[in-house]
């Protein structure tokens, strides 16, 4: 697989991630 397409997944998991968080404080 290619290292930039996981590592834009990965990104956006955490781009998600901080947003739910932000979203529930």
């Amino acid at each position: 697989m290619d290292f930039r397409a996981s590592y834009i997944v990965y990104i956006l998991k955490e781009v998600d991630r901080i947003a739910v968080q932000n979203r529930t404080l």
